[in-house]
Parts: structure tokens; sequence; C-alpha cells
């Protein structure tokens, strides 16, 4: 609980899950969970906000929530973290002022699609609800906050975070204040982008969602770097901007090469062009290598565990422990 708010995380359906009003965001075109929300309520997509404006649904048909809420925001490219704090924190606000008897908030995460870390976006987004809480500016009956997310290892995630947000909560006067203080809290989206990180490039196939989950990705957090990838669906215009960006400024590029996506030899091309250390990747039986990349050193592994002792041993060799 968060000054008598509860914000948690759930493994659902964000069409079939029911709230007073879901907010969503509307970044001058459709994405993920985004587009599948306005195919399922038949929106049109010239209702949508443009930017710093909203649009309020009321009693949309074919989706669970009450209400829709879009906040227009920049192209995605431009959604940062720092965006996506202040957001979450207009997420709250706007509600107060279009459904102030809303009772729940239901919400997405934003980022991790396309290229950013999916616990700095996340904690970014919980910072800028807690912000719009600390300022009194929510719905009068609003008890609850849910992230409704259809991954149960990120829900899991989320959830987490969360409860060790509310472990540091502090309670100040009568009992009457109970949000986390922390200097990560304060700081969180607004130097995100700053920080040293790691861009991961790699199919999006289901086959590698266990080599990124349970070996990309908590090795690359134990070095102290944010963990970047954008996924394949989102290559287009202001992302690979964005994408060129966030590689220039890798303190390493990590590239799964087995199953020769042109997209992630893109981004190992542009990783060589601007001198970003390089780690290739590619699993034991895979022999068909793309010419590009013939002669470089590849690290090759069996399972993931043997991925993960040879990714640790590797960035250890580039990088200091945080």
């Amino acid at each position: 609980m968060f000054n008598g708010i509860k914000i948690r995380a759930l493994e659902a359906d964000v069409v079939s899950y029911p709230a007073s009003v879901l907010v969503l965001k509307y970044a001058q075109g459709l994405y993920g969970a985004d587009q599948e929300v306005v195919t399922a309520a038949n929106l049109a997509v010239k209702n949508m906000p443009e930017t710093n404006r909203h649009n309020l649904f009321r009693r949309p048909s074919g989706v669970a929530s009450d209400a829709l809420l879009f906040l227009g925001v920049g192209p995605l490219g431009q959604f940062g973290y720092r965006q996506i704090r202040e957001f979450a924190r207009q997420a709250l606000i706007v509600t107060s002022q279009e459904v102030s008897n809303a009772y729940e908030v239901a919400i997405t995460l934003h980022g991790p699609g396309y290229g950013l870390d999916e616990l700095e976006a996340f904690e970014s987004e919980v910072a800028g609800l807690l912000d719009a809480i600390r300022e009194g500016r929510i719905p009068k009956a609003l008890t609850r906050i849910s992230f409704v997310e259809r991954s149960a290892r990120r829900a899991a995630m989320m959830q987490e975070t969360l409860d060790r947000l509310s472990e540091s909560a502090t309670t100040s006067g009568q009992g009457s204040t109970r949000i986390p203080d922390t200097e990560r809290l304060r700081s969180v989206g607004y130097d995100s982008s700053e920080k040293r990180h790691a861009f991961v490039a790699m199919s999006f196939s289901g086959d590698y969602d266990d080599h990124y989950d349970y070996a990309i990705l908590p090795i690359v957090r134990d070095y102290g770097l944010l963990c970047e990838r954008v996924d394949q669906k989102n290559f287009t215009g202001d992302v690979i901007e964005h994408m060129k960006g966030r590689i220039s400024s890798a303190t390493v590029l990590l590239a799964e090469v087995s199953s020769r996506n042109p997209n992630v030899y893109l981004e190992i091309g542009f990783a060589w062009g601007r001198g970003i250390p390089t780690v290739l990747l590619c699993k034991d039986k895979c022999e068909d290598l793309a010419f590009d990349i013939q002669g470089q050193r590849v690290i090759r592994y069996g399972r993931i565990r043997d991925l993960e002792a040879k990714l640790k041993e590797e960035l250890g060799g580039l990088l200091s422990p945080c």
C-alpha cells in the first residue's frame, strides 16, 4: 500500500481485464497493447489524441474496462525513461479530472519492446505514479492501480519490485503518508538515459526468450548495466534513430547470431562502425554463419547455463562488476 493506494502487477490480458479506467499511450502510431485495445474496441485511429492531449472513451465495446483513456505522447523512439515517468504521473492526474470516481486504474508497462531496460522503465513508471500520489492529484475513490502484463516472468519481476519498494516505504506524521523516498526513486527516469548500458541484438523469436531472460539479462545487470534491445517489429523510422543513439552510447553490444536475423546484422554493423565492443554469441549446433561475421571470434554455447557461464567470463574481461 502506498498512501492508501494498492499498486500491484498481475499476469492478465489487457483487453479482458476489468478496471474503472485503462490508461494507454498513443505514440502517434499504434504498438503492442495499445494496438490490441484499439482493434478490440473498434476505435478509429483518427480519434486518437495528438501529443500532450488526451481522449476518453466510455463503455467501449470489446474491452472489459469501463473506460479507455489515451494520452497522446511523442513518437515511440522519443518516449524514453523520463517521458515514461511523466506519462504515469499524467495518467493519474488526467484520470482524476475525467473519471473522479475511478476506484481502479489499469496500466501497462512501456519501454521493453522498443529498446528500454524493463526494470528501469518499470521503476520510472512507478515513480511517476508515486509523484501523482504524493501530490494528491488522483481520483478521490482510487484504491488500486494494476499493472497488467501478459508475460508471467515480467509480471513476477514487477511484483517483486513493488514488494521491495513497499518494504522501503516510510511512515511519517500520524501514519498518513507511506511512500518510498529512496535516492533511486527520486532520480529514476531523469538520469536513466545517462547510465551505462548494454545493447542486445537478437531475434525476438520465442525460441530465444529464455536465453535473454535467464542468462543475458541477469548477467548484464550483475555488471551494473541497463540491458536494452529493440523488438524487430519496431524497426521503423524514429525507433531506428533511437536504436542508433543507444548503440552509439553503449558500453558493449551483445549479439546472438544463431538465427541470421537481418536486423541483428544491421545492429552489429552499426556497432562496428561506431567502434563499440561487440560480443558475438551462437549456439553450438549453428554452422551457417553469415559471411559478414565469418572469421570473427564467436562464443559458442550449448545449454542456457553454458551461455550464462561463458557470457559472465567474457564480460568479466571487458567490464568491472558493480
